[in-house]
C-alpha cells in the first residue's frame, strides 16, 4: 500500500508564496521536498543541481518546496532566509521548520535530503546528499509518466509569488576592498553577479569607475564581457583585484589597468579534495569565500572544505594550508586543526585572523609557529550576543573582519552588529548595534536605519565602510563623529 505524504504544519511560516501550502491543494502535481540549511555548503552546492531540474521540468506540473531547518533555531528569522533566497535566486516556496517538525515527520537525518511525492500525494522515495540530480530527475520523470497514465496531472504547474523588491543599485553587497592610495573602493555586488569599482569622493559620495560582470556565468574578458557567479571576497595588491568567485568555485583576477578578468585558480566546478599541491588551474576548489595577502602569498578561505589554502603568487603554486577539512573548532597545528566554514580573512603582523562563521568564532593562525588558536567562540552551535571577556563573549555567524593597527572590527552578521576589540586584548565591545552599550546605539536613533546582516568592513581615512547586505547599501561610519550614513553611489 502506498505511503501517504505527511501534511505540512498548519501554523508554519512560508516564504515565496502568498498563502500557506498544503499537500491536499497540490493533488495532481509532482512535488520534490528539499530539506536544506543555508549554513551548510553542501546545500549551497545542491542548489545548482536543483536549478537544472527546475529548467528541465519548467513546463510540467512539478514544484520544488524548500524546507529550511537549522541548529541556530529561532536566532535565524524569516528575513535572514528571505535574503539568502534573494542572494541565490531561489523562487520556490520555502517552509521554515525551525522546530524540526517536518524534518522529524519525514525521518530526515542530514542536509541536503530530498523526498519525492507523486501526483496522488504518495511518497515515492527519498535520497540524501549531493550529486543525486540524475536519480531525482529519473524519479520525477516516472512520477509524471504515472500521473499522465492515470489522467490525474494538472495541465500546468502551480504558480507562486517570488517577493518583489524595487530595483536598487546594489543587491546583497557582500564584500569590500580598498585601494588606500587612490581612494578606490571595490564592491562585490553578489546577487547582481558583478564587481563595482568606485572612486570615493567628498560628502560620503562615490562615482562608479568600472563594472565587471553583471550576468551569472564563468567567462574571462574585458569589463562587462566577463562574468561571475555570486562573487564574494576581494583582495587588492599591485594593481590586481583578486575575487573569490564562490558560485564558480574559482579565484579570478581583475587586472585594473587593462580592465580585464582572468581565472587564476579553480576549474569552474566544485572539488572535494582536502589535500593538494600543484598548479592552481588544475584543481577544483569549493566555495571560496574570501582572500587575504601577505604580499608573497594569497590565502584563500574555502568555506566548502572548511580550510584555508595558500597560493604562491610568483611561482603559481597552490597548496592546502590550514585545517584538516573536518568541520569543527579544534585548535592546534595547521594540519590537525579544524575550521567551520571560514568566511572572512585579515592578514596582520604575520598572523591570519579568520571569521569562522559556522562556529560563530574568531580564530587566529600564527604563520610563524603554524598554530591555529581561538580568540572568541566555544563550539559549532554555541552562539549569542555577549560583550565582555573573550572567554564569555558570543557572536552569531560573523562573515566580515578588518584589522587596523591594534584594533579588530567584526561584522557580526546575524546579530546585525559591528563589534570591535584590541589586538592583543581580551575584551570585545559593540560599536554599532541596537545594544544600549554600543558606541552608536541605533535603537536610540529613530531616523537611523538599523544594520541588516552586515557582512564586511574596510577602513579608510577615519571611516569604516560597511557592506550592509540586507539593506542593499554601503554604510559609512565616521569614527570621530560617531555617525552612520549611506554611501551615495552614482
Amino acid at each position: 500500500m502506498p505511503l501517504k505524504a505527511i501534511e505540512f504544519p498548519k501554523n508554519a511560516t512560508w516564504l515565496n508564496t502568498k498563502n500557506p501550502l498544503y499537500l491536499q491543494d497540490l493533488h495532481g502535481t509532482v512535488v520534490l521536498l528539499c530539506f536544506w540549511n543555508f549554513f551548510a555548503p553542501a546545500c549551497i552546492r545542491a542548489m545548482e543541481e536543483l536549478r537544472t531540474i527546475t529548467d528541465i521540468f519548467s513546463d510540467h506540473p512539478f514544484v520544488i518546496i524548500y524546507i529550511h531547518s537549522s541548529h541556530f533555531g529561532e536566532s535565524i528569522i524569516p528575513e535572514h532566509i528571505s535574503h539568502f533566497a534573494l542572494r541565490y535566486s531561489i523562487s520556490h516556496p520555502i517552509l521554515i521548520d525551525n522546530s524540526f517538525e517536518t524534518w522529524n515527520n519525514y525521518g530526515i537525518n542530514d542536509w541536503p535530503s530530498f523526498v519525492i511525492i507523486d501526483a496522488e500525494s504518495n511518497i515515492m522515495g527519498s535520497v540524501a546528499g549531493e550529486g543525486k540530480a540524475e536519480r531525482i530527475k529519473l524519479a520525477i520523470e516516472k512520477a509524471l509518466d504515472d500521473g499522465t497514465a492515470k489522467g490525474i496531472l494538472l495541465k500546468q504547474r502551480p504558480q507562486f509569488s517570488f517577493p518583489y523588491r524595487s530595483p536598487s543599485l546594489l543587491s546583497i553587497p557582500s564584500k569590500l576592498e580598498i585601494d588606500a592610495e587612490k581612494g578606490h573602493l571595490f564592491i562585490s555586488d553578489t546577487a547582481h553577479h558583478r564587481i563595482l569599482h568606485v572612486q570615493l569622493e567628498r560628502n560620503n559620495s562615490a562615482r562608479i569607475i568600472a563594472e565587471y560582470g553583471g550576468k551569472a556565468g564563468f567567462n574571462d574578458g574585458k569589463t562587462i564581457r566577463a562574468s561571475f557567479r555570486f562573487p564574494l571576497g576581494l583582495c587588492y595588491a599591485n594593481n590586481i583585484l583578486y575575487v573569490a568567485d564562490s558560485g564558480n568555485h574559482a579565484i579570478r583576477a581583475i587586472h585594473i589597468n587593462e580592465r580585464e578578468v582572468t581565472t587564476i585558480a579553480g576549474t569552474g566546478h566544485p572539488g572535494f579534495s582536502t589535500s593538494y599541491s600543484g598548479n592552481p588551474q588544475k584543481i577544483s576548489l569549493n566555495l571560496p569565500s574570501d582572500i587575504a595577502t601577505s604580499g608573497e602569498y594569497l590565502y584563500i578561505a574555502l568555506a566548502g572544505l572548511n580550510q584555508i589554502w595558500q597560493l604562491d603568487i610568483e611561482n603559481n603554486y597552490l597548496t592546502n594550508f590550514i585545517g584538516s577539512g573536518l568541520e569543527g573548532i579544534f585548535d592546534g597545528s595547521f594540519s590537525a586543526s579544524s575550521l567551520a566554514k571560514p568566511y572572512a580573512l585579515a592578514f596582520h603582523s604575520n598572523a591570519l585572523y579568520i571569521a569562522d562563521a559556522n562556529s560563530s568564532a574568531i580564530r587566529v593562525a600564527d604563520l610563524s609557529a603554524h598554530l591555529l588558536t581561538t580568540l572568541i567562540g566555544k563550539g559549532l552551535y554555541d552562539f549569542g550576543y555577549i560583550d565582555g571577556h573573550f572567554s564569555d563573549a558570543r557572536l552569531l555567524h560573523p562573515t566580515g573582519i578588518e584589522v587596523i593597527k591594534s584594533r579588530m572590527f567584526i561584522a557580526d552578521t546575524y546579530n546585525n552588529a559591528i563589534r570591535f576589540c584590541e589586538i592583543p586584548g581580551t575584551i570585545i565591545r559593540s560599536l554599532i548595534s541596537k545594544n544600549p552599550d554600543s558606541t552608536l546605539c541605533i535603537a536610540e536613533k529613530e531616523t537611523l536605519t538599523p544594520l541588516n546582516e552586515p557582512s564586511d568592513i574596510v577602513y579608510y581615512k577615519g571611516k569604516l565602510y560597511i557592506a550592509d547586505s540586507g539593506n542593499h547599501l554601503i554604510r559609512v561610519y565616521d569614527m570621530a563623529q560617531k555617525t552612520l550614513i549611506d554611501l551615495d553611489i552614482s
